[in-house]
């Protein structure tokens, strides 16, 4: 009887797991199929980054939402589960914090925030292994980001057609953004490369399906409407991404198969479609005036070389030569539509001029952006130059907008304009954390794409790799996208997306088939993971009630900042202006200025020059030295003022307060 009871136990446990699995995978559902949908709503704001932006913010508390969800179930599910790629992740957050030793004490405040974001996404990608995922869970999270990257191609295509419309429902400025459209993000390069996701996600799932003629239809439809939207972004990174899915897609297409334990990736195609992209963008960037032919032959010669290499499977040919013909026929409606397009676009001159110019209809397109490449060269020019400075420590977490121009100098250039950030997240990593935060990164890259072997590990056996191989080519969009940008500053959607497809790429079970023999230590295991779950609940819904006050707080400082900070929330709490602390911050020492003109009060003077001294030795910021000068002239200290004019004239060249002062 004893034998028979264990057994039923056994089996109930088995039984309960199973239910929680499936719970928390509907919860992660539940949560993410209406905010993928939801996102595309605007918000007012007055831009940025990070959690100035509404959208971040409110994907934080989307994130922050589930953790604590997957969390408390965890509690009744034998605690936590920790894998050891989640156990990389960790050494890479560790060796990326770890500058923070050697970094000045000035520095710190800024560079807390990136890191807190990293600890968010690492705490986010722990619960996501909490949730169990077969084959249709990955298609169904893969169906997400699609359904997403779909709507945001409907949301482009109503801010190109209907610009007014746009302007005052999605804040869209046609004139501004010369025409080009970016969906939510307020950047079209952000919306190239998330629609670049979606696109090969479409690909795979129509090199996939065999069986069902209206899906493989309406996957070819959204191939033509998601590279329509690339071409009307003119984003170079979105369509290098797009391309590089298309051909490993084509290529890697008759090696993975649904239900396969062994994978042979043929790493000669591999090898020669990177060595293709990395041509098409050198070409942009060196040889502009023939960029656009150059490309298009790399293009149709790679297309020719995926169809010639499987050109004894007629099924998949006829596939690869449907996905082309979509490509075609998007880029053909692209050009008719470019052609007979609005006339008089009004379209902004190159950096440093404020006047615009206008297209006329039929008008080509900008793909090369070649201003955009010079100053691309100069920033990589200072960058390297800031590493040569401080090649193993670094210059500091949090440092690098203060002391780029400081390289500049040394390399006799000057900027072009305002840099906070090198566009490329290796070299970021290196000049402000040295070699350690270089291992750090590339720890982080091998948690992304951990095991590299996939079909060979053990954790892979009966699991289907159609979909865990094709996720992690699916994240090069936008680790490419952050070679060139950082777009998972500006758009916390990219970090979730990446996060999610990292997830569907992990081949090993998110939690034991068995149940654990019992051995002495497994009860103190069990109690320890529990209090680990339940400890984590809690700092989520702790950071969650946190957001949830900074969104108030961001709405009340954009409202203030475009009534001239009138009604501005002097009063706030740390815990309402924690996630807003910089923005709140500088909003109420510029406020001072304001009250001085109304009272005269010197004190309030003395109290801005305070605060100044500490923000210029963070930031570069023309609006402060330009206040800071004005101030010290008007105290009668002249040579001061001259100190501070002669050093903002060096950092900001262009800006004509600073060529001469009366």
């Amino acid at each position: 009887m004893s034998c028979k009871r264990q057994i039923k136990s056994k089996r109930a446990i088995i039984k309960l797991k199973l239910f929680l699995g499936k719970y928390k995978f509907f919860i992660l559902v539940a949560i993410l199929l209406p905010y993928f949908f939801l996102m595309n709503i605007y918000i007012p704001n007055m831009g940025g980054a990070g959690l100035t932006l509404p959208l971040n913010i409110v994907t934080w508390m989307v994130m922050s939402c589930v953790a604590f969800l997957l969390a408390a179930c965890s509690v009744s599910d034998g605690g936590l589960y920790i894998s050891r790629q989640w156990l990389t992740g960790l050494l890479a957050f560790l060796l990326l914090s770890l500058p923070l030793l050697w970094t000045p004490a000035v520095n710190i405040p800024d560079a807390l925030p990136r890191l807190a974001g990293i600890a968010g996404a690492l705490v986010f990608s722990l619960m996501l292994i909490q949730v169990r995922l077969g084959n249709r869970g990955r298609s169904i999270l893969l169906s997400f980001i699609l359904a997403a990257v779909v709507i945001e191609c409907g949301l482009a295509l109503f801010q190109h057609y209907c610009p007014e419309l746009a302007r005052e429902w999605t804040g869209y400025n046609q004139a501004v953004m010369a025409g080009r459209p970016y969906g939510i993000f307020q950047q079209p390069n952000l919306l190239g490369s998330f629609v670049a996701t979606g696109y090969g996600i479409a690909v795979w799932f129509y090199y996939r399906q065999t069986s069902v003629f209206c899906l493989r239809l309406v996957l070819l439809l959204a191939q033509c409407l998601m590279v329509f939207t690339l071409c009307l972004t003119t984003s170079r990174v979105g369509l290098c991404g797009a391309l590089l899915m298309l051909f490993m897609f084509s290529g890697l297409a008759d090696s993975v198969r649904s239900n396969a334990v062994v994978l042979r990736i043929k790493w000669g195609r591999i090898t020669y479609i990177i060595i293709v992209i990395a041509a098409i963008m050198a070409v942009n960037v060196l040889l502009p005036e023939s960029a656009q032919l150059l490309t298009l032959i790399a293009t149709l010669a790679t297309m020719f070389c995926c169809l010639a290499g499987n050109r004894f499977q007629p099924c998949l040919r006829k596939k690869q030569l449907a996905a082309f013909f979509a490509v075609a026929v998007a880029v053909f409606f692209f050009s008719v539509s470019i052609r007979n397009g609005p006339a008089g676009l009004p379209v902004p001159l190159p950096t440093g001029n404020s006047a615009t110019v206008t297209v006329q209809a039929g008008g080509l397109p900008d793909f090369v952006h070649v201003n955009s490449s010079l100053e691309r060269l100069n920033i990589l020019k200072g960058t390297l130059q800031l590493i040569r400075l401080h090649p193993l420590k670094g210059s500091g977490l949090g440092s690098f907008e203060k002391q780029y121009p400081v390289a500049m100098q040394t390399l006799g250039l000057t900027e072009t304009s305002h840099i906070t950030h090198p566009h490329n997240e290796l070299l970021y990593v290196w000049a402000e954390g040295g070699v350690v935060a270089v291992v750090g990164l590339f720890l982080a890259l091998w948690f992304c794409f951990w095991p590299v072997r996939a079909g060979n590990d053990a954790g892979m056996q009966g699991t289907d790799i159609s979909l865990i191989v094709p996720a992690r080519i699916l994240m090069l969009p936008i680790l490419l996208h952050a070679l060139l940008e950082y777009p998972l500053y500006q758009s916390a959607p990219h970090l979730l997306a990446l996060l999610l497809l990292i997830r569907v790429g992990q081949p090993v079970p998110s939690v034991p088939e068995h149940v654990p023999e019992r051995r002495k230590d497994s009860a103190v295991l069990t109690r320890a993971g529990r209090a680990g779950a339940a400890m984590l609940s809690a700092c989520q819904l702790f950071v969650l009630i946190v957001l949830f006050r900074g969104f108030h707080m961001q709405a009340m400082l954009t409202r203030s900042e475009q009534h001239g900070l009138h009604n501005f929330p002097v009063q706030a709490s740390l815990a309402d202006t924690i996630t807003e602390y910089s923005r709140y911050d500088f909003d109420a020492h510029s406020r001072l200025l304001l009250d001085y003109n109304r009272t005269r009060d010197p004190e309030v003077l003395a109290e801005y020059l305070d605060w100044s001294s500490i923000f210029l030795q963070i930031h570069d910021d023309s609006g402060v030295y330009d206040s800071v000068i004005r101030i010290r002239r008007h105290l009668g200290d002249f040579t001061g003022a001259e100190i501070l004019r002669r050093k903002a004239h060096s950092i900001f060249p262009e800006a004509p307060q600073f060529s001469t002062y009366p």
